[in-house]
């Protein structure tokens, strides 16, 4: 008796997809999807931040630092040199501000937007202290100085302060002091590391009394129009004394002038 053939199976059967193989490449589909819509929204949006900070958010802005903690820290200037906000107390009202810092030691995916040339200073930062020195006078007139923390993770990073270091000194001046933070101390000591270190800003008033305090996460950070209207607050308590121009002096070789005589 002859058997009847087995039925062949189909293309279709052939190429059936099994459950799983669908999923897995409908998470990949979304996940690609998602990435492109985020990337988008970097390139159009980000640049937009106004830098300017709601009173609502400055007023929650919820952390743990206290003044004893800011006087107790250590940094380096410039030259290389030791120094400590508790030299300055009693002088003037200190704002200081905390940039990101140096990025080199920062992967790629946790850096952020940078722009070209910029790849391993957060250009928040940048645009943040260029705000701080247009109004860096009005600070002065107010009895405030201005100090710009670059943390660096290790001292071979310093060297990326340079664009911070140009905006502060347009005519080879410094506007204000710029000081690093050498293998983020400060930084640990105030338990804001995160992608090196989160933008944050403190006034301390000249009796060392901190006044106001923001830690920022990435580009939120109060612009120095807004930490300017802070220190103008404690212009109530602490009148600022103006400032008597010395007297003219005589042109060298120059003849006294007489009274008149009646």
């Amino acid at each position: 008796m002859v058997q009847p053939a087995k039925p062949s199976p189909t293309n279709s059967t052939k190429g059936a997809e099994s459950p799983l193989m669908r999923i897995i490449k409908g998470t990949v589909a979304i996940a690609v999807l998602g990435f492109v819509a985020w990337y988008i929204y970097q390139q159009m949006f980000t640049e937009q931040w106004p830098f300017e900070t709601p009173d609502r958010v400055l007023a929650t802005n919820a952390h743990e630092i206290s003044a004893e903690q800011l006087l107790g820290l250590k940094f380096t200037n410039d030259q290389g040199a030791p120094v400590s906000l508790r030299e300055l107390v009693g002088k003037k009202h200190q704002v200081i501000v905390f940039t990101r810092g140096s990025l080199a030691s920062v992967s790629y995916w946790n850096k952020g937007k940078t722009k070209e040339g910029l790849v391993n200073v957060c250009p928040y930062c940048t645009s943040q202290v260029s705000g701080l020195a247009a109004v860096a006078d009005q600070f002065h007139e107010a009895g405030a100085e201005v100090l710009v923390v670059f943390p660096v993770s290790k001292a071979a990073e310093a060297k990326d302060a340079e664009p911070i270091r140009a905006i502060n000194t347009p005519n080879q001046v410094p506007v204000f002091p710029l000081w690093l933070d050498l293998d983020l101390k400060a930084v640990d000591a105030l338990a804001i590391r995160a992608h090196l270190a989160r933008p944050s800003s403190f006034i301390l008033d000249k009796a060392g009394q901190l006044r106001f305090s923001y830690v920022g996460s990435n580009a939120d950070r109060p612009s120095g129009n807004e930490l300017l209207r802070q220190v103008r607050e404690l212009g109530k308590e602490f009148p600022v004394e103006p400032v008597t121009p010395e007297p003219a002096l005589e042109p060298s070789g120059a003849a006294p002038e007489v009274p008149a005589t009646k």
